[in-house]
């Protein structure tokens, strides 16, 4: 895969952004000296597959041949598309996903040349494709999606340049394999030159340029900062976790010393001794780890439902040999790393201190206190860090919930339908499909609205550019455009959508009247600034060649409604406008109603509605928007949940870190204690001479650990929602947390220390 690129368009009217492929482009790309030994291409689609068993949608991709070539991906049976089907006017083939042969023919090897309905067409199946991650579905925003929902099936591109609709649409994906020894930069230098070219060719291509992208960055996308946070925090956790285990080994070592000066002066070598002490070490290393990915095992299934649909972590996330590989190195490693230390300090040293040091009441030597002290200090610190982190997620993760998203999301239902064009050819049939099917839901008991809609609320896949009447033609760059919305009637009211200006929809709009246009506050912000656009005529550029020149271009602006967040709740609103499905219409829509009830009770009814129009329609994607919305906030939450996971580990672990240094203060000055409460000292001295020394301890840590918040919390900037990276409450909480948990751990010990009997303490001496 590090040999795999992506390709995308570049638009200097749109600022240079990138955009899906056309056609028209990767024909002239392929043709030219590009770098590459082969170039796919591919598009989204969705097909009906009727007849055995219930009709479902197979949402899949149109590829070319080379498509496959460039992946190197083997068929589990059968083989892929060969040149002859991949022409114009080939043969009707499929590729079959495991998932869609295992789910939908049972795994039987007799699938290869059965004949399956997609779209009311014949198709016979030749291969099925092992699940992998493979490039789906090209995406607005130069996007790829890995889903595999979006790759159940692949159809041949059988690629027809003559067609009106396939030259310029930007609607494909591109990838393409690297040639030997050239580099990605090698290969975008090569582009740029294929694109300086076509420019002086053809005026077609003004102002389009190539981005190359690696796969790998295509496929993690904006998860790369994230898993780089969450892997440090791992490294933390785990440092924490050596530090105390260090500091106990320190400890024991210092019980044992007079064991090892006994075999020293019995004739051990000092290597001898250390070699032990590795071992021993190495050993609990191994015991960790051992557990540790125990423990692993058990928790992959909760971590898996933890990481949010969609996501290529969902389909590469398992125990395998590179984990147990890197399992068995961390442990032996830090085993090694955190045993020297007391492997060298239990080596080194004059034999006969060491052989006269038995006494519990003797204090250890100051370089030992101070190397433990360090280490409590440094866990400290990092605990703060991490729970720093961990706080500052939770903070944007509540001011993500607090985000308005300009409807409603309780009590509505959604359901994607996708009417076959061979069953559903004429603009009217459609319409009429679509209004009937509401009808019959706003019958349903219980049921409040009913409309429907090219994408739900927060999803876009479509954005149009538009001219503004009366304008000049605008700079490059400065090009109008927004997110497109197809709706139904009452789509305002049923997702409880303000109206702030104008009308609404009415059942006259349709393509026998003018067209109309319903936009939004970010547009008019951006595009009418200073200006009424009411009234205002809009043409709208962007080809659309599903009815030809039946479909109406110009539309009067008639209404204005509140902002909608179309690409995320986290994301800056941005433009849109709504047209009529009356005069704009669309054979996928989302079909959303509110109900009285719980929302997953309507489901069936509202699919046996569908079927009672036509029985051998699928019905997909049936959800509620609560759960469209808890979705698009899926992976902030992943990581919050993650990093509060991690932080609470740490701030265990210093605090068992505090309690063991005190403990073992407390252990090797027991002597002491007691000398001090036989000439009088009470509790309370001993309890706040004891709880001192670990106050002291956790005001150091904690000092250190704001100071390297202050510096590394900076790197969370990407990840968080409306709050800084120095947020004053988070600042001010975490530390008083530490503070209480480290004087707790403090205080127990201490606590302890104060019921020591002083002529037991005297007399053990």
């Amino acid at each position: 895969s590090d040999r795999l690129a992506v390709l995308w368009e570049t638009v200097e009217q749109d600022d240079g952004k990138a955009w899906r492929v056309s056609p028209t482009s990767y024909v002239e790309w392929t043709r030219q000296d590009n770098n590459f030994v082969s170039m796919g291409l591919f598009r989204a689609g969705g097909w009906a597959l009727t007849g055995e068993g219930d009709p479902e949608i197979l949402q899949g991709l149109k590829a070319n041949q080379a498509y496959f070539e460039v992946l190197g991906i083997e068929p589990l049976l059968g083989s892929v598309f060969n040149a002859e089907q991949d022409q114009p006017g080939g043969e009707n083939v499929v590729l079959l996903s495991e998932r869609v042969w295992k789910r939908r023919f049972a795994s039987s090897p007799d699938v290869l040349g059965r004949v399956i309905t997609l779209e009311g067409e014949a198709f016979t199946v030749v291969g099925v494709m092992p699940d992998t991650m493979v490039p789906a579905w090209p995406m607005p925003g130069a996007r790829i999606s890995f889903n595999h929902e979006h790759s159940q099936i692949w159809l041949p591109m059988q690629l027809d340049m003559a067609a009106p609709e396939t030259g310029r649409s930007f609607i494909c994906g591109s990838i393409a394999r690297l040639g030997p020894g050239v580099t990605m930069e090698q290969a975008q230098e090569a582009m740029n030159v294929v694109a300086g070219r076509l420019k002086a060719s053809s005026a077609a291509f003004e102002g389009l340029g190539v981005e190359v992208k690696s796969f790998r960055d295509e496929l993690v996308g904006d998860l790369r900062p994230s898993l780089l946070i969450l892997f440090g925090s791992v490294g933390l956790v785990l440092f924490i976790a050596c530090v105390n285990v260090a500091n106990l080994l320190l400890s024991r070592s210092t019980s044992r010393q007079q064991e090892f000066a006994v075999r020293i002066a019995l004739g051990a070598s000092r290597g001898r001794v250390i070699r032990q002490l590795l071992v021993e070490c190495t050993m609990l290393g191994l015991i960790g780890g051992g557990v540790g990915l125990i423990m692993a095992s058990f928790g992959i299934d909760l971590l898996g439902r933890l990481i949010p649909d969609g996501s290529p972590l969902t389909q590469s996330i398992g125990i395998n040999g590179r984990i147990l590989l890197f399992t068995l190195l961390v442990s032996i490693g830090t085993g090694i790393l955190f045993g020297i230390l007391p492997a060298l300090r239990i080596s080194h040293g004059s034999l006969r201190e060491k052989l006269h040091s038995e006494s519990r009441g003797s204090m250890p030597s100051g370089g030992a206190t101070r190397i433990r002290n360090a280490l409590v200090v440094s866990e400290v610190a990092l605990a703060l860090l991490m729970v720093i982190g961990a706080g500052l997620m939770i903070q944007s993760f509540r001011q993500l919930e607090k985000v308005d998203p300009g409807f409603r999301t309780d009590r509505a239902v959604t359901m994607d339908i996708t009417l076959p064009p061979s069953q559903y050819p004429e603009w009217e049939q459609i319409n009429g499909f679509f209004e009937e099917l509401k009808e019959r839901i706003d019958a349903l008991p219980g049921v409040l609205n009913t409309t429907y809609a090219y994408n739900h609320p927060l999803e876009s896949n479509w954005t149009g550019g538009f001219r503004i009447q009366g304008r000049p033609t605008p700079e490059p760059g400065q090009s109008p455009n927004g997110h497109f919305r197809s709706i139904g009637l009452d789509y305002f009211k049923t997702m409880g959508i303000p109206m702030l200006r104008g009308r609404h929809f009415a059942p006259e709009d349709d393509k026998d009247h003018p067209g109309v246009m319903i936009i939004n506050e970010a547009l008019v912000h951006r595009y009418f600034p200073n200006e009424d656009p009411l009234g205002q005529i809009v043409r709208y550029t962007t080809p659309y060649f599903g009815w030809g020149d039946a479909a109406t271009v110009e539309f009067e602006v008639i209404g204005i409604v509140s902002d909608v967040k179309f690409l995320g709740v986290d994301q800056e609103t941005a433009p849109g406008f709504y047209l009529p499905a009356r005069q704009f219409p669309l054979n996928m829509m989302t079909v959303i109603a509110t109900v009285e009830t719980r929302p997953e009770a309507m489901m069936t009814a509202l699919r046996e509605t569908v079927w009672k129009i036509d029985d051998q329609l699928p019905v997909q994607g049936m959800s509620t928007m609560a759960d469209i919305f808890w979705e698009s906030v899926a992976q902030p939450r992943f990581i919050m949940l993650l990093m509060s996971l991690f932080g609470l580990i740490a701030l265990c672990l210093a605090a068992v870190g505090v309690y063991g240094l005190i403990s073992y203060t407390v252990f090797q000055r027991t002597r002491e204690i007691g000398l001090r409460m036989a000439l009088g000292a009470e509790q309370r001295d001993v309890l706040r001479l004891v709880v001192r020394r670990g106050l002291g301890l956790a005001l150091w840590g904690i000092g250190l650990g704001l100071l390297v918040a202050f510096i590394l919390t900076r790197v969370l900037t990407s990840l968080l929602f409306e709050v800084t990276t120095t947020d004053p409450l988070t600042f001010s909480l975490v530390p008083a947390l530490i503070l209480i948990i480290a004087l707790l751990a403090a205080y127990l010990p201490a606590r302890r220390a104060t019921r020591i009997d002083p002529m037991t303490a005297l007399r053990c001496e």
